[in-house]
């Protein structure tokens, strides 16, 4: 069997075009995903506490799905490249042994080094590509990082749609009553949702300090600036994208590199 990664490169431009649906998604400027938000005292802070009140009809699973489309086929062209390894230097494998044969990506050297154990017909130049690319090879590289966000992205959306939104705000309008009352005092920004949740109706946005003489209850109307985290890695969405993106093309052009 011969070596041939246009599948490989096929899924990496899949994945592509489909990230820069996502980017139309979360852009700043696109005004019809701004999430209204309302603000009431807390007594026992002193502060007014923003909370996400609507969020447009199905944008966060929208947001989640093509994510999951990105992921699957950046997943889908490191299985590829897998396969045609494993197929032109160990054996084809039967039906059974197919499902054994995964891309691997670790967390720790020795799990990776026990993969090897049963690849050695791999040649060493192009196993130490993917070695290279291992979230544990160099700990604080984000690209390494990134390798294991696309894993556990990858593991997440096998069973439930990528909700995968940590959501901060760093612009919010006022109403009319409010936009000359400043300035305000902000108590915390960029309260996060929790990593299982996601974005949602509720989710904590900022707190703020009024003027004393402002009424508990105000109503605020406010958006986010798509400031949008995966909980995996860290990163803000785009950048996380575009670098699980980057790893992915690089595994592929240094294996193609040492055939």
């Amino acid at each position: 069997m011969t070596i041939d990664l246009a599948e490989c490169r096929a899924k990496i431009e899949r994945a592509q075009e489909h990230r820069e649906v996502l980017d139309a998604e979360v852009a700043p400027g696109n005004k019809s995903k701004r999430l209204n938000v309302s603000a009431k005292l807390d007594p026992q802070l002193g502060y007014h506490v923003l909370r996400v009140s609507e969020i447009p009809e199905g944008w966060v699973i929208r947001m989640g799905v093509i994510l999951g489309d990105v992921i699957h086929n950046l997943r889908g062209a490191l299985e590829y490249l897998y396969w045609q390894l494993y197929c032109h230097y160990v054996r084809i494998p039967t039906p059974k042994q197919a499902e054994e044969v995964k891309f691997p990506i670790e967390s720790t050297k020795k799990r990776f080094s026990d993969k090897r154990v049963h690849v050695r017909k791999i040649p060493g130049a192009q196993w130490a590509v993917i070695r290279k690319a291992q979230p544990y090879y160099r700990p604080y590289a984000r690209r390494n990082i990134a390798l294991a966000a696309l894993r556990d992205l990858s593991n997440r959306d096998k069973h439930e749609s990528l909700n995968p939104l940590l959501m901060r705000t760093s612009t919010f309008g006022l109403t009319d009553e409010l936009r000359n009352a400043g300035p305000f005092k902000f108590r915390s920004l960029g309260r996060f949702s929790s990593h299982r949740e996601g974005l949602k109706v509720g989710t904590n946005i900022v707190d703020i300090e009024f003027f004393s003489d402002v009424d508990p209850e105000v109503e605020v109307a406010g958006y986010t600036t798509a400031l949008i985290l995966l909980p995996e890695g860290d990163f803000e969405i785009m950048e996380g994208v575009d670098l699980m993106l980057t790893v992915v093309r690089d595994i592929v052009n240094g294996i193609e590199a040492e055939l």
